[in-house]
């Protein structure tokens, strides 16, 4: 499965610490993650060549971040306030005059990925050091 990603380290983990401590060593690289796709979506394209629109940057200034935490779960979710914002930035929903130009929520995703990873990846083998 290409979306799949893989951690080495978390049986070990799961031996060391409990549930909620483990994913108090995910949190930080959580945080990290949502606010690496924030920032790579709300980056506004160059504009058209000799369009004559004049952005208003609201797009940019609606995102949104969350990490919430439950006693099994760890979430994190990135998202836009503004009306027109899947029209824009959703992989499913973006209109076709932003294809190819508007970073979306998938690509955003593919971008990051090694990055993300990498950083949970550390967190791991750090936990696993101490």
């Amino acid at each position: 499965m290409a979306d799949e990603i893989v951690l080495t380290g978390i049986e070990e983990l799961k031996k060391k610490l409990s549930g909620t401590d483990i994913l108090e060593v995910l949190r930080d690289p959580m945080y990290r993650a949502v606010l690496r796709l924030q920032a790579r979506m709300s980056r506004y394209p160059p504009p058209r060549a000799g369009s004559k629109y004049r952005r208003t940057g609201s797009y940019g200034k609606k995102f949104t971040h969350e990490v919430t935490q439950t006693a099994k779960e760890l979430r994190g979710r990135v998202g836009n306030n503004i009306l027109y914002g899947p029209y824009v930035g959703s992989d499913q929903f973006q209109f076709w005059a932003h294809r190819g130009r508007w970073v979306t929520d998938k690509l955003a995703l593919e971008l990051e990925r090694h990055s993300i990873i990498n950083d949970f990846q550390t967190a791991i083998n750090t936990a696993l050091e101490d």
